[in-house]
Formats: C-alpha cells, sequence, structure tokens
C-alpha cells in the first residue's frame, strides 16, 4: 500500500508538471497569436492609412484639373438599331427533301472572325476599412435589379450643385475629396466582387447608389456616379450639355446603338442619355488617375441576383416527345439584361459565351441529359435540333421588339417567342454542354444558323474551318435533318464565328 501511494504521488507530480508545460505552452502560443493578430491588424491599418492619403491626393490633383476649362466637342448621332428582313414564318422542309438522303457537299464561307476570348480585367484592390476608423458610418439599403445592397453612407456624401460650371464641379470634387469616403467605396467594391458584377452591372450599382444617396436622378446624382466608377478604376467621364446637365461618358468594349457618342483622343466615349441628339458638349481631356478600365459586359461567372421566378414555360420535342423541360426564370436577371444596351457589328459570339445561370441550368440540363442517355452523337444532336425547331414558337425580333435583339439563353424561356439567332445560339450551348462537340456560328443577312465537328463522319452540308469539318446544322429550318441548309442560303458565303 506505502508503494501504491508512492507511485500514485510521483504520478500526480508528473502530470502536474505536464499540465503546467502545457499550460506554459499554451499561454505562449496565445501571447504569439494575439501578437501576430497585432501586428496585421497595425499593417492593416497602415495600407489603408497610406491607401486612403493615395486617393485623397489622386482625387484633389483631379479636383484641381476640372477646374480649368472644358473642351468643347462634335457630337456624332448614335447608331440606329437595325432590322433586317427575315422570314415571317421558318422555312418547313418539303416531304420530297425529308426522304431525300442528305448526300455530302462542302459549302464556301466567308470571313472566318477572330476566336474573341474575353481578357478579364484587373479590378482597383479596395482595403477594408480597419473597425472603429473615424467611428461608424450609417447603413442604407439600395435596391439593385430586385437586390437589397448595404452601403456605409456619412452625411457629407450628400451635396448640392449650384450649377454645372467647371467651378462647381470642382468644389464638389473637392468636398469628397477631403471627407471619409473609405467604407462608402470599399462597400461598393465589395458588392462588386461578391455580386460578381461585370463593367455595365457595376456601372448600374453606382447609378442606383448615387441616386438613393443624393435623392435625385439629377447632376449631384450624375457627378457622384462618375466619381464612384472612378475609384473603382473605370474610366467614365462627366460632360456638361448647353442645356446645364451633367451627363456621364464612358467607353465600352463593344460597339453600340442607339447612344451618341464622341471621341477624345481616338477613343470612343458613349453618352449615356438618349435624350442627348445635336447639343454641344464639353468635357475635359484627361481623367482621375488610375481610372482607365472601359465599361465590359462579359460575365465570366453568374452575377449573385435576389431570384423573383417567372412562370414556368414547358417546352418539348415534337419527334421525341421525352425531350420535354418546364423551366422558370429570374425576373431580375431579365430586368439586368433588359438593361444592357444593344451592339453593333457580329455580337452572337458574345451571347454563347455568357453563363447559363445556376437555376435554369438545373432545370434545364438533368431533364435533357436523361433523355439522350444512350444515344450517339447523331442521334442526340437530332434529338436538341426538334426540340428547338418544334419547342418554341417563332416571331422575327421585328415583330416581337421592333429591333434586332439577340437573347441571352434564359430570355428563351421568358418571352413568348424566338427567332434564328437565339436558336443557334441555345443549340450551340446544349450541343457543347450535353455532347461535348464543338459548334461555331454562321451568318448571312437575314439567317444566323450553326455547325457542329461530329467526331464521327456524318453526310450533309458542311464547311471547313482550320481543317475541321462542321456539319451544318440548322434549328430554325423546321423539319430540317442534320446537314440539311436552307435553299435561300446555299450560295451564300456565311461569316464564320468561332464559339
Amino acid at each position: 500500500m506505502f508503494k501504491l501511494r508512492i507511485v500514485l504521488s510521483l504520478f500526480g507530480a508528473l502530470l502536474s508538471v505536464t499540465v503546467l508545460a502545457q499550460f506554459d505552452k499554451k499561454s505562449e502560443f496565445e501571447a504569439f497569436r494575439n501578437q501576430k493578430r497585432a501586428e496585421f491588424s497595425d499593417y492593416r491599418t497602415e495600407q489603408y492609412r497610406k491607401f486612403e492619403q493615395y486617393r485623397k491626393q489622386k482625387n484633389e490633383e483631379f479636383a484641381a484639373y476640372a477646374r480649368q476649362k472644358w473642351d468643347l466637342f462634335e457630337v456624332l448621332p448614335g447608331r440606329k438599331k437595325h432590322t433586317e428582313p427575315k422570314p415571317v414564318v421558318p422555312p418547313v422542309v418539303l416531304p420530297k427533301e425529308d426522304v431525300a438522303p442528305v448526300e455530302p457537299s462542302p459549302l464556301p464561307h466567308g470571313e472566318i472572325l477572330p476566336d474573341k476570348k474575353p481578357v478579364k480585367p484587373v479590378p482597383i484592390v479596395v482595403p477594408e476599412v480597419p473597425k472603429g476608423d473615424k467611428g461608424e458610418p450609417k447603413k442604407i439599403n439600395v435596391i439593385f435589379f430586385g437586390t437589397g445592397c448595404s452601403i456605409s453612407v456619412t452625411d457629407e456624401l450628400k451635396f448640392r450643385l449650384a450649377s454645372c460650371t467647371e467651378k462647381d464641379v470642382a468644389d464638389c470634387l473637392y468636398k469628397l475629396a477631403s471627407v471619409n469616403t473609405g467604407s462608402f467605396v470599399a462597400d461598393c467594391s465589395n458588392l462588386q466582387r461578391n455580386m460578381k458584377l461585370n463593367g455595365w452591372a457595376t456601372f448600374k450599382l453606382c447609378e442606383s447608389v448615387s441616386r438613393k444617396v443624393e435623392d435625385t436622378q439629377g447632376n449631384e446624382a450624375v457627378l457622384l456616379q462618375a466619381w464612384l466608377m472612378n475609384q473603382l478604376g473605370y474610366d467614365v467621364r462627366m460632360a456638361r450639355s448647353a442645356s446645364n446637365r451633367l451627363l456621364i461618358l464612358c467607353p465600352f468594349t463593344m460597339e453600340a446603338y442607339t447612344f451618341a457618342f464622341l471621341t477624345i483622343d481616338g477613343k470612343t466615349y458613349y453618352i449615356l442619355d438618349t435624350n442627348i441628339k445635336n447639343e454641344q458638349i464639353y468635357t475635359y481631356r484627361l481623367n482621375m488617375k488610375d481610372a482607365i478600365r472601359p465599361i465590359d459586359f462579359e460575365c465570366p461567372s453568374e452575377m449573385v441576383l435576389s431570384n423573383i421566378e417567372s412562370e414556368k414555360r414547358t417546352v418539348y420535342s415534337q419527334r421525341y416527345p421525352e425531350v420535354k423541360v418546364s423551366v422558370s426564370v429570374n425576373k431580375n436577371l431579365m430586368d439586368y439584361y433588359e438593361s444592357e444596351p444593344y451592339f453593333c457589328g457580329y455580337p452572337w459570339g458574345f451571347y454563347a459565351r455568357q453563363p447559363l445561370s445556376e437555376d435554369v441550368g438545373r432545370q434545364l440540363m438533368p431533364p435533357l441529359r436523361k433523355a439522350l442517355d444512350g444515344k450517339t452523337e447523331y442521334e442526340k444532336v437530332s434529338m436538341l435540333m426538334d426540340f428547338l425547331q418544334y419547342g418554341f414558337s417563332y416571331a422575327t425580333d421585328n415583330e416581337q421588339f421592333g429591333y434586332e435583339k439577340p437573347f441571352f439563353f434564359e430570355e428563351n424561356f421568358y418571352y413568348p417567342n424566338n427567332d434564328c439567332e437565339d436558336r443557334s445560339i441555345l443549340l450551340s450551348l446544349l450541343v457543347r454542354k450535353l455532347v461535348g462537340l464543338d459548334v461555331v456560328l454562321l451568318y448571312s443577312p437575314g439567317h444566323l444558323w450553326s455547325a457542329v465537328n461530329f467526331h464521327q463522319e456524318v453526310s450533309g452540308d458542311y464547311v471547313m474551318v482550320d481543317n475541321r469539318k462542321y456539319v451544318i446544322c440548322d434549328p430554325t429550318y423546321t423539319g430540317a435533318r442534320i446537314g440539311m441548309t436552307q435553299p435561300a442560303y446555299r450560295g451564300k458565303q456565311p461569316v464564320v464565328i468561332p464559339l
């Protein structure tokens, strides 16, 4: 018993030493961690101080520059939205064509557009505001395409412009340079990043924020919006009209219809006010330092918006009734799409590159994938063509909207009708995602159709692009099989749009 007591005493002593040692190590670790946290906090505070000091300096420099006399620029009229002559009803394959064998036939084509891969712009990194820095600003809620956004503001952000003269504008810019706007800019930058906004969406966010802060859609909101976009690195400028209104100018990454524009040192700046026609416009030649980004429209990933579902729409194939989907879309996303400008040139590759929303993808892809399971490439593409030829109601853009309006993928399930470019762009997505084949779009005035690079040998009309055979697949030629070209376009040399 005595020996047992000795052993237990020794064990207790050893345990105490071990616990004390562990306690000491834990205490040392806690002290080390707290030290590093304090060092990092000091580092963040210092970086924020330097950034704000730099931002204040460039804002003051720009305010001084904006006080100088603005130059008069010639305003060029906006390009009118065009309409193209298209069939009022889609062409239909005649019975004798349907039974005739589709013989291989190479088709000549015109220009092959360069494969435009979007260059993702590098945003200005706005540091987080250290906690407790100059007090806590109040929060306001801004509605951005049906989505609530919390923004830090101070009363100093609100101002009144006596006029749009250089002096009055510069005075307001000096005020913005002198007050605490760090939390305000940081919140907008975080929303841009977290909501995955492109340049146009960022522009619309800043528009909503500025109108809410200034409680007006007038000159004060325009000034704050331009200034805020500059803080985020965008080459947005102010201009003054002859009617003493401030206007927004900005360059786009794509050529657009409707907006009047002017050129500054060879660069096109659109006037984002459709009421401007032939007025005299005054603006400055140089912009704020670091404000160099044009307004871009590419969405590398889906924007984060609150979801308001539309009514479900059911679409199905005539020949293959198992190919059937019921889809609803986000009305907020539809409103955003409607806000985008309409683009000139050959914009269809842009629409075909945009992401399909996850919610629509969950409703669309699984039933289609199930219906196509076990089929050959040829069978899968045939089923998808029939799905598009018979599942949607056809109307030209001119009938439905009065102008050309290519659809984003989701819009096919929102508007009552679609036409050739909408179907071809949607087919390109479905073939790429569900069949895993490359697709090109083909354009000739009045029509857009598609061609698919099959892994297996497939007969019919085709085009050769970079030594690869793309077989014609026209989702608007009702009843057409793979390889059949509309007779009206057999002699054409379409422009090739790679995806």
